[in-house]
């Protein structure tokens, strides 16, 4: 009996002990609890990352596929500009084969005009000439003629004056008549062959100028021959500074196509570039919070008595792949383009690691908890 109040005090400082302890324990529960709920928000704020990553580096995808679009119809312009400058070139070729070949036509013709007009027009010239002179030649016959009528009308008329001073009467006056009428019709047909003469002058000036208006024309048609000519050189002349100043300008519109698409593509690797950069150091940073917190809930006193599991293999995991990942991708000589196909498969080795965190945090808060029973002695 004298032990009974030994064992008491004994026994009640050992069961203040352990309600200490046991409220030790369950304030450390509860602080795991809330260490455990902190990690499962920053696992769910980090799968949600996750998956904004993810739908940004779709729409990083869907815009480097527009961009690719955008550099193959720069490329299909390009090659369809190729393909009009050759058949632009091929048209010129032809179109001046097609003048060389109309001006040597051209002055062909001219030449064979001008070669069998000529003799024609020569032969008009001489037939007119010879018909003028035959005509010219039978009026001054038929002057001659007439003159000597006349001179012998007159002699006829001085013969009939003398005679009429002789016999007077009727017959010397119709004699007379007669004479006077011959003389009349003698000098009308003079008048004619005047007329004829002068006409036939006439004919001469005017066979004389025709012959001037052709040649004029003939000098007129080698003038116009020259000067068609000369056109069709100028012509030919334009066209050529015409096709070059196309070829040229084409040439240009090609050259900046082709600087457009190459500063697309280098945009595009540079935006690639600072976008697998700022994926990589996001999924570094997260995954380095994450493990300093753990390790802050690894250090309180609820987690001390854990079941051994810890998740820090997820994270070391996650960290290992983020790091891999930048260092290749911060590799020198490494083709941005090339790691497309590497970093899409280790996009979904990182979101598995944080479910996998995610899932032992879960876990961990369904540890068996401690059993609050009332302790034997203390019921009252």
């Amino acid at each position: 009996t004298c032990l009974q109040p030994d064992y008491e005090q004994a026994l009640r400082s050992h069961i203040g002990a352990l309600r200490r302890k046991s409220l030790d324990e369950v304030q450390g529960r509860e602080r795991a609890c809330r260490e455990t709920k902190l990690l499962r928000a920053e696992a769910e704020r980090l799968g949600s990352e996750a998956q904004l990553q993810q739908a940004g580096l779709e729409a990083e995808r869907r815009e480097q596929q527009e961009r690719r679009a955008q550099h193959e119809a720069a490329k299909a312009e390009v090659a369809a500009q190729k393909r009009e400058g050759a058949s632009r070139r091929i048209q010129i070729a032809a179109l001046t084969d097609e003048l060389v070949q109309l001006q040597s036509e051209a002055e062909s013709a001219v030449r064979q005009a001008v070669s069998s007009a000529r003799p024609g027009a020569l032969a008009r010239e001489r037939a007119r000439e010879a018909m003028l002179l035959a005509e010219r030649n039978a009026r001054e016959d038929l002057l001659r003629r007439l003159r000597a009528e006349a001179a012998q009308l007159s002699q006829e008329l001085a013969s009939l004056m003398d005679q009429s001073r002789l016999s007077p009467g009727r017959a010397f006056m119709v004699q007379l008549l007669a004479m006077l009428e011959r003389l009349a019709n003698d000098r009308e047909v003079e008048r004619r062959a005047r007329d004829a003469e002068r006409q036939a002058e006439e004919l001469a000036a005017l066979c004389q100028r025709q012959g001037q208006e052709h040649e004029a024309q003939m000098e007129q048609l080698e003038v116009d021959a020259k000067l068609a000519r000369e056109a069709a050189v100028e012509q030919r002349k334009q066209a050529e500074e015409e096709a070059v100043a196309e070829e040229q300008e084409l040439r240009e519109r090609i050259k900046r196509n082709r600087r457009r698409a190459e500063k697309v593509e280098r945009e595009a690797a540079e935006h690639q570039k600072a976008v697998h950069r700022e994926e990589v150091q996001s999924i570094r940073r997260a995954a380095e919070l994450s493990a300093q917190r753990w390790e802050e809930a690894k250090a309180s006193p609820g987690c001390a008595q854990g079941d051994g599991h810890f998740p820090s293999t997820a994270v070391s995991r996650v960290l290992a792949q983020a790091r891999s990942l930048s260092a290749l991708r911060e590799a020198p000589g490494v083709n941005p383009a090339d790691l497309r196909p590497m970093k899409l498969r280790a996009e979904f080795p990182v979101i598995g690691s944080l479910q996998a965190l995610e899932s032992q945090i879960a876990a961990m808060t369904r540890m068996p908890a401690l059993v609050r029973q009332p302790v034997p002695g203390l019921a009252h």
